[in-house]
């Protein structure tokens, strides 16, 4: 199109420009400026010393040529501000112009507030004290000794403290904050509390979670366990009730209740199942929203299977008990031991030392101690302990063997499927190796 139009009015016009917003500023023979449309129809006469380029509502700075003083028009030519101003500016044209002392407004040229003027970033913009939000077209409440924007949030320093906002410049809350302590995605409003020394609030600048700073004592932090990043640590207690909010290197935010410590460990399970082993004093287990599965009351937790095994240790005893999955207690620990066996099966021995195999519900599966004992099938009945013991030591070798031998019988097809399909590589190599022949000329 700039190739037609130049081509057409070629004679008329010294000077072309690009198109902007539906409008093409040209200079004539004389240097003065006007403009045409897309089809090459003039719509502004050349009678501008200067044109700049209309915004998106269709307004421009001009010069007249005729005495030099500079103006507002539309795209039609129609003069919006009066041309006996000396300078006009404009730090972005699309949110405002400035004349002398005043601030216009980009879209009517209503004046909006006067004095310096300075940008925070495209949406938000600093008129002497005040903050005004381009999208909404109006003023933030409230008079701001410094406004900065961290992620997707916005903060206000005022003479009561922290004012925040989220990306939409919605007001969340004002902190008497006295520091900002930045943590990987995460900033720490420390503050004085009214009864403890310090308190702090926590904003998650990636997804704008907001933790208020009432009854959180302290915060910690630790390098995580996946490209170093840092994990937070938030500490709160109120009203008896004592919690940890837990910022991992993946920026989730996950509350632990019940427990202050900065010993919290994810532990990936299965493809579709991460648990927390949680320490304060004792160990527990935690889901991965954060909801408890095993109080931190034990002094070791193993995980076996579908279940937790936990030990509790008084006066120089162990004693075993297990968790299910969902929380709910399988057995409570009062057993000398709980072996896990495999397949969801668990040896236990109870405190008068009888012997028995449970499933992950707890339920009986074979029972030691009982004159007739079965495993896969095979029984005996004693009432020797020597004989049962040797009876279940050569049953478990004997099925030890039968997985041995099975085994090995998969192991020696896969060898002979791998010499097979060797061999069959071969013979393409040595076929593909042979000399090629061509067709004798006539």
């Amino acid at each position: 199109m700039s190739f037609e139009i130049k081509y057409f009015f070629g004679s008329k016009y010294e000077n072309i420009g690009e198109f902007y917003n539906g409008i093409s500023i040209v200079t004539n023979q004389k240097g003065l400026k006007g403009s045409i449309d897309h089809m090459g129809k003039e719509i502004i006469a050349c009678q501008y010393r200067e044109i700049g380029k209309f915004n998106k509502y269709g307004l421009a700075i001009a010069q007249l040529a005729s005495t030099n003083e500079w103006g507002i028009i539309d795209k039609k030519g129609k003069v919006i501000l009066p041309f006996k101003h000396r300078d006009i500016s404009s730090y972005n044209y699309d949110v405002y112009f400035r004349v002398g002392n005043a601030i216009l407004d980009a879209k009517d040229c209503h004046k909006i507030a006067e004095g310096k003027d300075s940008k925070i970033d495209d949406r938000v913009y600093r008129f002497n004290n005040k903050i005004y939000d381009a999208k909404k077209g109006k003023f933030i409440e409230g008079s701001f000794i410094d406004f900065k924007t961290y992620g997707n949030m916005y903060f206000g320093k005022t003479h009561e403290g922290l004012a925040i906002y989220n990306q939409n410049i919605e007001h969340i809350d004002t902190v008497p904050c006295v520091e900002i302590i930045r943590e990987c995605n995460n900033l720490i409003l420390r503050k004085r509390g009214s009864i403890r020394e310090w308190e702090y609030a926590l904003i998650n600048l990636e997804t704008g979670e907001y933790v208020p700073a009432e009854g959180n004592i302290g915060y910690d932090t630790r390098q995580g366990n996946e490209d170093y990043e840092t994990e937070v640590f938030l500490y709160h207690y109120e009203n008896d009730k004592k919690s940890t909010i837990y910022i991992n290197s993946n920026n989730q935010l996950i509350t632990f209740r019940d427990v202050l410590t900065k010993n919290i460990y994810p532990i990936k399970i299965s493809d579709d199942r991460t648990i927390f082993r949680v320490k304060d004093g004792y160990e527990g287990i935690y889901a991965e929203d954060g909801e408890k599965i095993v109080p931190c009351e034990y002094w070791s937790i193993e995980i076996a299977g579908n279940c937790y095994i936990v030990e509790t240790y008084y006066d120089y005893i162990s004693r075993y008990g297990m968790f299910g999955s969902d929380g709910a207690i399988k057995m409570t620990p009062k057993n000398k031991r709980i072996k896990y066996l495999g397949d969801n099966i668990y040896d236990v021995t109870d405190e008068e030392g009888k012997n028995f195999l449970v499933d992950e519900n707890g339920k009986l599966k074979a029972d030691f101690s009982l004159p007739g004992v079965e495993i896969q099938g095979q029984k005996i009945i004693t009432d020797s302990f020597e004989e049962r013991n040797a009876w279940i030591r050569r049953v478990t070798l004997e099925l030890k063997a039968k997985y041995l031998e099975r085994i090995a019988e998969i192991e020696e097809q896969s060898s002979a499927e791998i010499k097979r399909l060797k061999a069959d590589c071969d013979k393409i190599t040595e076929y593909s190796s042979e000399p090629s022949y061509t067709l004798p000329k006539n």
